[in-house]
């Protein structure tokens, strides 16, 4: 008589479930499992403690254990047909890959990686240092992620490594945490200055920028500013005042299709610019400078004349055959004395 057996596929999903309930509550965090027969594309549903109290927010997670779910560096799940689910459940939705061979879990927002993946069969994601699935990181980076906080606890050394890392993922956790914790320390700024200087455009985020005017400040900026110390500030001044032409050139190739407004990233370019004492004349040798792209010179055109409005047009006027942008910026000049950006 053949007794039934236990298949190890079992085995390894409640290595997996088990691994993540002993992160979630040695994290002082309750683990709410969702036993398999009632399982519909979510395992457990994790409520976060934070300093010993409830913070009321909840998160459904779905769980995959095995090699199986580790393809060629990547984590894998697979969607089957829980897409719709996964993307209309009330709470927010995240997936836990387990990886036997790594003793290593990794975890993925499904909700999100739903609307950049929306027509494939898996979500597929790099396990990275910036979402490992341990007790130190749920408790510095997982937890203020689902809280929309910055993750915190991170030594420089450690935020300094990751900022250097060749993965976004982990450089811009990195960038984060210098920002939010070491923003005292003379270093951070070197760094900052650097990584603007060395990075492709195309790989420096968005809010790098807006973590620059912190230093010269704007109207816009609301938080953030609590670890800049008056030292600090002045050394960063002090960097900000050795940029060259190419600095300039970098800081408006850095401005995107929302151009400069409250609230864009060119508001935080041009309060850059603005508060560097040399800018304009630099800012000329870009609008003369034929050998720049036109958007360039039409950006730096529009920072020029809002500075210095009457005095602008000399350096502009020459300029009007090739940019309906700056004749129009010349005719606002003429007509109302000045350009408005905000």
């Amino acid at each position: 008589m053949d007794l039934p057996k236990y298949s190890k596929i079992n085995v390894t999903s409640k290595t997996g479930v088990n691994r993540v309930r002993t992160v979630v509550e040695t994290s002082n965090s309750i683990f709410h499992e969702i036993h398999q027969e009632n399982d519909i594309g979510v395992d457990a549903i994790i409520e976060l403690i934070k300093d010993e109290r409830p913070t009321g927010r909840m998160v459904a997670i779905q769980i995959k254990s095995g090699e199986s779910f580790y393809v060629s560096g990547k984590c894998v799940i697979p969607i089957e047909n829980h897409k719709k689910y996964w993307k209309n459940h009330p709470l927010p939705m995240f997936g836990i890959v387990y990886v036997p061979s790594l003793d290593c879990a990794y975890w993925v927002d499904i909700k999100k990686q739903l609307l950049n993946q929306s027509d494939s069969s898996s979500i597929k994601f790099d396990p990275t240092k910036a979402n490992t699935f341990n007790k130190q990181d749920f408790e510095r980076v997982f937890v203020p992620h689902v809280l929309e906080e910055i993750p915190r606890g991170f030594s420089l050394d450690d935020a300094l490594e990751l900022f250097h890392s060749e993965c976004y993922d982990e450089s811009f956790l990195g960038l984060l945490v210098l920002f939010r914790e070491h923003t005292d320390n003379n270093l951070t700024w070197d760094e900052f200055i650097n990584y603007l200087r060395d990075r492709h455009v195309n790989d420096i985020p968005k809010m790098f920028p807006y973590i620059l005017a912190h230093i010269p400040w704007h109207q816009d900026i609301w938080g953030g500013h609590d670890k800049i110390t008056s030292e600090s500030r002045e050394y960063a001044k002090s960097l900000f005042a050795s940029f060259e032409k190419a600095d300039f050139v970098k800081l408006l190739q850095l401005i995107d299709d929302d151009g400069i407004a409250r609230g864009t990233v060119g508001q935080s370019i041009e309060t850059i610019i603005s508060s560097i004492q040399k800018s304009m004349d630099y800012l000329a040798e870009i609008i003369k400078d034929a050998n720049l792209p036109l958007e360039i010179r039409e950006r730096a055109s529009l920072i020029y004349a809002y500075k210095l409005r009457k005095a602008s047009l000399s350096i502009l006027e020459p300029m009007v055959t090739e940019s309906d942008v700056v004749a129009l910026i010349i005719q606002n000049i003429k007509q109302y004395g000045s350009v408005s950006l905000y």
